[in-house]
């Protein structure tokens, strides 16, 4: 089953979820398929040329957020090139303001320093107690 977290600032209306997304591509590699984790989308994504997981950060330049595709390593799966995966992803997504990364290749989970599409801040983790994004006052706390 998969996790969700529903937050809501303490100051405002502002109110935001968490999901536990997977992602992967049909066979044909023409469409995303994006699924809570549970056993059908996890053996679905273990057959599919391309899966992963799906995170989501908030850029408070843009006050927006941001979907982060974390490829899984799936070399055996297809003959695309990283870059070439990259520009499916890019292509089949309606928002444009995504990020792509090979977790194994070229995401550093210490630093976590994801950037933005657009104006190339680095983007915030939302957790409880975060300062909430639209209105700066108040705080995250768990719905």
């Amino acid at each position: 089953m998969a996790l969700t977290e529903k937050y809501k600032c303490n100051n405002c209306d502002f109110e935001y979820e968490t999901k536990d997304d997977i992602f992967y591509f049909n066979r044909y590699l023409t469409e995303i398929i994006e699924e809570p984790v549970n056993k059908k989308s996890v053996d679905n994504a273990g057959k599919s040329p391309i899966s992963g997981r799906i995170d989501e950060g908030y850029c408070r330049e843009c006050k927006e957020f941001v979907k982060i595709y974390l490829i899984s390593n799936n070399d055996n799966y297809t003959s695309l090139t990283n870059e070439e995966i990259r520009e499916k992803i890019v292509e089949l997504n309606d928002d444009k303001n995504i990020r792509v990364y090979f977790f194994q290749d070229e995401r550093n989970r210490q630093n976590n320093e994801d950037l933005c599409g657009k104006c190339e801040k680095v983007l915030e983790w939302l957790y409880p107690e975060s300062l909430c994004p639209k209105c700066g006052k108040g705080k995250l706390m768990l719905k």
